[in-house]
């Protein structure tokens, strides 16, 4: 009824103009509003009630499941107070343990009532006990998704509530923590899988019996699309999961002393810039020689609504390409201070986008910063379009954790020269290099050929007929020893047999799909069996595999396809080929043309003429040569494609 009557009021007030017209809507809506949100906070204060009667009588683990349904429902319903009283109650000592999650919940409410040091001081207790939690997981990639992606929420509230107090109190120790609290968030999952595994830790038979599995599931799910082939996948891989609990420990911790290490280890034109995105604001650490500085950047949706257009204008060479580059640049980089924009080297660690099971993730928005080409961003525009890559090198780090214990290992470099080059595979029966006995012969009628190749197993993919040219060019160009695999011997076995003489160098010039399932990952093509069947690398497989190759390249189409999750970092084929232990992979963001590897040939003789190998370095010298150069090469839509990540 009361609602009702202020709706009256209103209504009889409408004919009237200007300013008494809007106040009259005004006065209803807030009627409206506040009768409502009194309904909404008796009810609330009745699911409370009922909590703390489980509580007196001693039903604790009811009455905490109480309480954190009170306290979610406070939350959306917009009244923090009833929602603090339940996350205070939830973590009361009486009874069971309280859950770290329970401290997060508290965390965030004074975080959203202006709280931060009582907000931080909940969530550090979250954090420490999520920390335990990360250790028990298994360390299984699959299973390491939605742990990470949990942990992660954790971590931004942390970090928001440390950063908000130290923009109030410029408590330099804040902004500290802060920063290790991300880039331990960031490394963790990669670091887990250098680390579970070390050379010479056998995995049981059935482990790759599964993962060959796995491939054959695989194509049959690219090549059909059936709901059930989907589910041979997630099978596959549920099956892997378990195998690798079992037998792979947990992680853990990155070292003390983060910050300080990360510091020393920086060169004087070095640089680490860390993001971190969030819904109210983003975040920006700089870090060099001289200290640590932190920015604040707008809110994810509104870099992303920077990102996609930027990316894409990029990637299709429109003319939108340089004032919504320059825009993204400006809202990435433009409050740098002078100093950190004066470097010569960038060290990017990335935000990775929103997690999956974010409700405040937009559906539209899926770049990631991952995706966005930073050399190709025009850092200038008057008196000529200046791109980063002439003013810098940009190499995106997994993390500075990652970065550190990566560069340890690399400190003796390979004794091998050897460049490895993978390339033109046999990938349809239509091939004149497969065998006769495979062909269909030649006299058969278009149906009967249609029939042939519909019972095939194998995956039909065009032939990258300039691939095998790129491998010449590019090994010519290295002017060492080369063993190039082309045709046939583009396949699992051969691959992996090479990669045991310790190549300097490991070339892959092929197709590069996207899985069938969620989250997609990239699969390398290989040529076909002789059986017919296409052969798939698997990240799973490549990410078991214990390599030492400086440089992994992948020259294939989506080569750095991965699922954008926040936390887990490089889920893609790049992160497989790090896991194995490449120190530096270089990818492409966007199909790349099939042509002679102008590009690469240009990079492979820098990197070859260097006193000491900067694969980064090498990368950017050859995207200026491409810049200089005239034709469609010189247009960043081709030589902005590419990039490196790893340890350098």
């Amino acid at each position: 009824m009361r609602n009702t009557k202020a709706l009256a009021c209103c209504l009889l007030v409408l004919p009237l103009i200007g300013t008494a017209r809007k106040t009259a809507w005004k006065v209803g809506a807030r009627a409206l509003s506040a009768s409502a949100c009194h309904e909404r906070q008796e009810t609330l204060k009745r699911e409370l009630r009922k909590g703390t009667d489980l509580l007196r009588d001693a039903r604790y683990a009811e009455a905490q499941l109480q309480f954190e349904k009170t306290y979610a429902a406070a939350l959306g319903a917009g009244c923090p107070d009833i929602a603090a009283r339940a996350a205070d109650l939830a973590a009361s000592p009486q009874g069971a343990i309280p859950a770290w999650d329970m401290y997060h919940y508290r965390g965030r409410v004074r975080l959203a009532q202006g709280r931060f040091r009582e907000a931080l001081e909940d969530l550090r207790i979250a954090l420490r006990l999520a920390r335990a939690w990360r250790r028990s997981a298994p360390a299984a990639d699959a299973s390491r998704i939605g742990v990470e992606g949990w942990l992660e929420k954790v971590h931004a509230a942390l970090i928001e509530a440390g950063n908000r107090l130290y923009l109030a109190t410029r408590d330099p120790a804040l902004i500290r923590e802060t920063f290790e609290a991300a880039e331990e968030n960031r490394a963790s999952s990669l670091c887990t899988l250098i680390g579970a595994n070390p050379a010479g830790a056998a995995l049981p038979q059935a482990y790759w019996e599964t993962i060959a599995r796995l491939q054959r599931a695989e194509v049959d799910a690219l090549r059909s699309g059936a709901a059930a082939d989907g589910q041979a996948v997630r099978a596959a891989r549920a099956d892997l999961a378990r195998i690798e609990a079992a037998v792979i420990p947990g992680a853990d911790p990155l070292p003390a002393a983060l910050l300080e290490r990360t510091q020393s280890a920086l060169g004087p034109h070095d640089a680490l810039l860390s993001f971190q995105l969030d819904s109210s604001a983003s975040w920006l650490w700089a870090l060099d020689r001289q200290g640590l500085a932190l920015y604040v950047l707008p809110p994810r949706r509104e870099i992303e609504a920077l990102a996609q257009p930027a990316r894409d204008a990029i990637r299709d060479a429109s003319p939108d390409a340089v004032p919504a580059g320059a825009a993204l640049y400006r809202a990435l980089f433009g409050p740098l201070a002078p100093r950190f924009r004066a470097k010569t080297r960038w060290l990017l660690a990335l935000d990775q986008g929103c997690f999956n099971t974010d409700p405040n993730c937009s559906d539209k928005l899926v770049t990631s910063l991952f995706d966005i080409p930073f050399a190709a961003l025009p850092e200038s525009t008057r008196p000529r379009i200046v791109y980063v890559a002439e003013r810098r090198v940009t190499v995106i780090v997994p993390g500075a954790g990652f970065w550190l214990d990566s560069a340890a290992r690399w400190r003796t470099p390979p004794d091998s020269s050897l460049f490895l080059g993978v390339g033109d595979p046999i990938y349809n029966l239509a091939d004149p290099r497969l065998p006769e006995r495979l062909r269909p012969p030649v006299s058969w009628s278009p149906l009967s050929l249609f029939g042939y190749f519909a019972a095939r197993p194998g995956l039909v993919l065009p032939r990258l007929v300039a691939s095998a040219s790129e491998l010449n060019a590019c090994a010519q160009a290295w002017g060492g020893a080369s063993v190039l695999l082309e045709g046939r011997d583009a396949a699992r076995r051969q691959i992996a047999e090479q990669l045991k003489r310790s190549p300097l160098i490991a070339h892959f010039a092929t197709h590069v799909l996207e899985s069938s399932g969620k989250p997609s990952y990239g699969l390398i093509a290989l040529s076909l069996t002789g059986n017919g069947e296409s052969q798939v690398l698997e990240p799973l497989e490549i990410a078991r595999w214990r390599i030492h190759t400086e440089l992994v390249v992948l020259s294939g189409c989506h080569s750095a396809a991965g699922a954008a999750l926040n936390a887990t970092g490089l889920l893609g084929l790049t992160r497989a080929w790090l896991a194995a232990g490449a120190r530096t992979v270089v990818g492409s963001r966007w199909p790349t043309p099939d042509d002679d590897g102008a590009l690469f040939s240009a990079m492979y003789s820098r990197l070859r003429s260097q006193p000491r190998r900067d694969a980064a370095g090498a990368l950017r010298a050859a995207q200026l040569e491409m810049i200089r150069s005239a034709g469609w090469r010189s247009s960043p839509r081709y030589w902005g494609a590419y990039f490196a990540v790893g340890s350098e």
